[in-house]
């Protein structure tokens, strides 16, 4: 049961980052430069450029489920469902710098590495320990930032029916971060 209470607690989490936004938009010109959310979709650069509300990050620890990190990007403040993105990973132990964290990595009661990404359409890819493949590398992780890289293949999946049904794919290539925590 504590499983399922810590993956509730984890998705609200995503909610949260995702859903808050504020009407003000104002930009510090001075950190648009230090942050960044960039990859490249099929081939395509996309950058997704700083404002105070359009990226966040954070890394917790909670005793007997482990650590979380988890980053949130999106293009335009006020969007959580358009051209948006949640990377998010659960360990044991410390998240590692340095180190490939992929869906095969031992994780903890979180389960998985989530690559979560909304385009420009709307339409919903993913990578999960069942679906996609994904990679991310963490390059640092201070009290004002987390830094890092991640790639890989996310799939748009119908999943109505019993069967789910792969609808299309997107290859993620030289995604890099540096995000700032509250």
């Amino acid at each position: 049961m504590k499983k399922y209470a810590y993956i509730y607690t984890f998705l609200v989490a995503i909610l949260l980052f995702t859903g808050c936004s504020n009407e003000d938009n104002d930009q510090n010109p001075e950190l648009d430069s230090d942050y960044y959310f960039r990859f490249k979709e099929n081939s395509t650069l996309v950058d997704y450029p700083y404002s105070q509300y359009s990226q966040q990050a954070t890394y917790i620890y909670k005793e007997g489920y482990g650590h979380e990190l988890i980053v949130v990007s999106r293009k335009q403040s006020n969007s959580t469902s358009i051209n948006s993105w949640s990377l998010a990973m659960g360990t044991w132990d410390e998240c590692q710098t340095q180190y490939d964290y992929t869906e095969s990595t031992p994780v903890s009661i979180l389960g998985a590495l989530i690559l979560q990404y909304w385009d420009e359409n709307g339409t919903w890819y993913y990578s999960s320990r069942n679906y996609g493949k994904a990679t991310i590398r963490i390059q640092e992780i201070t009290e004002s930032y987390i830094s890092g890289s991640f790639s890989g293949t996310l799939l748009d999946i119908d999943v109505s029916g019993a069967i789910p049904i792969v609808r299309d794919s997107v290859l993620i290539s030289d995604g890099e971060f540096k995000v700032p925590t509250p």
